[in-house]
């Protein structure tokens, strides 16, 4: 394992690499987007004949994709915040290799469903619904802009989210009683997903096809 620098700079707390002139100092991966995916249950009840409600519990998982350098195992000072925080192990930052970011959910939904026709065959619903989630887990890594190193802090995250989402779904065997509902939607987390403005407002955002199938009780 490579041993730390000896030779950081420090200014107000803040560390920053050597500046070589032939070296170029790492930069941030470009951020692109990875699978997302919920599975749960959820209570569906009418409350008029083109307004329904729904509630449920779900897991739900999202990911995103950098690159970053080989893995060292080996304590680092990094900046973390508005610290200065020593970890026991950290990634290059120089874009080697594929690293998947996963943020691990639970999720309590709410939806207000809409008919927009009056078929009975084939309803189509437009879905506004509020999602609270609890992240429990992640693997996720924070890039330092100051040492150019990649590194895992679960505290930087805000564990508790909010979210809005809108959609449509088509119902088919709508006659059974196992109607499925299938449809377009997407996801908006007004939270910011990081503690401290050093990392930036990020917010997570997913689009997805649902599926649900409803067992109707007799």
């Amino acid at each position: 394992a490579d041993a730390p620098p000896v030779d950081r700079l420090a200014s107000n707390n803040f560390l920053f690499a050597p500046n070589i002139p032939t070296v170029a100092r790492p930069t941030a991966s470009v951020v692109k987007p990875g699978v997302a995916f919920s599975v749960g249950g959820y209570v569906k009840t009418p409350i008029s004949k083109r307004f329904s409600v729904s509630a449920g519990l779900m897991y739900s998982q999202y990911n995103n994709i950098i690159q970053v350098g080989n893995r060292v195992d080996s304590s680092r000072l990094v900046n973390s915040g508005a610290q200065v925080s020593n970890v026991s192990r950290y990634y290059r930052g120089d874009q080697r290799s594929r690293f998947s970011n996963r943020y691990h959910f639970f999720e309590v939904p709410v939806q207000l469903h809409t008919q927009l026709n009056k078929s009975i065959s084939t309803p189509i619903l437009w879905n506004v619904g509020v999602s609270f989630l609890q992240m429990f887990a992640s693997d996720a890594l924070l890039f330092d802009s100051g040492t150019g190193v990649y590194y895992k802090d679960d505290s930087q995250y805000k564990n508790s989210q909010l979210a809005f989402s809108t959609g449509f779904s088509v119902g088919m065997f709508s006659r059974s009683k196992t109607p499925l509902w299938i449809g377009p939607s997407i996801k908006y987390h007004t939270t910011p997903l990081f503690n401290n403005h050093f990392v930036g407002k990020k917010h997570l955002a997913s689009a997805s096809l649902d599926v649900r199938l409803h067992v109707i009780k007799t």
